[in-house]
């Protein structure tokens, strides 16, 4: 475990380091761009003007390494993952409230999310373009919390004891760490492939 903590570490800090740089070419860029705007205001180029706007906002988002929550960890592998699926034209949804106390363990639970992450990117890179959606959702109201993932798969899958048995390659990584943390921590699973759509669901108490 303490490998993949260091590993997670060191991705989110160059993240972390590229989006500085990238901020300060922009804030370098910001007065220019604020003379560009006032010289085609003057000239009433409307049309062009919205277009320049639209232009920056696109390269703000691009430097926008997003937080999640408090914990490093689990910041890092949200946000290693998801903009791994990106670059693949991944389409995600993500709804993640967690609060600043957070159980299970915040190793256990990095590297579970890392290895789910990484089995629906994997299986979404399969898909056409217009199929490739993963959705997660991390909720916790009062002592419950739920993990969700979904995403689109129109190959076969065969379950046993409620796991897959054959995926994709490296699959079996993710289903020994999903195990390990079912085990760990008493959490429920449901797991069910129907209509194109993978869903995992694992819930647990945080005491």
């Amino acid at each position: 475990h303490l490998k993949e903590q260091i590993s997670a570490l060191k991705q989110y800090n160059f993240l972390m380091q590229k989006n500085h740089e990238q901020m300060k070419i922009l804030r370098h860029d910001m007065r220019h761009n604020y003379r560009i705007i006032f010289s085609m205001l003057q000239e009433k180029k409307f049309d062009e003007i919205v277009d320049f706007i639209k232009l920056q906002e696109n390269l703000l988002d691009k430097t926008t390494v997003k937080f999640f929550c408090k914990s490093p960890l689990i910041n890092a592998a949200l946000s290693i993952y998801l903009q791994i699926a990106e670059k693949f034209e991944i389409k995600i949804r993500q709804k993640i409230n967690l609060p600043e106390k957070f159980f299970p363990d915040e190793t256990d639970f990095a590297i579970l999310i890392s290895n789910l992450l990484e089995n629906a990117i994997n299986a979404s890179k399969l898909q056409p373009k217009n199929r490739r959606k993963i959705s997660i959702t991390i909720e916790h109201i009062e002592n419950q919390c739920a993990l969700e993932i979904k995403n689109l798969f129109d190959g076969e899958m065969t379950f046993e004891n409620n796991f897959p048995i054959t995926f994709a390659e490296g699959h079996g990584i993710g289903m020994l760490s999903l195990k390990n943390f079912i085990e760990k921590y008493s959490a429920q699973l449901d797991f069910s492939h129907e209509n194109g759509e993978v869903k995992i669901l694992i819930y647990w108490e945080n005491i």
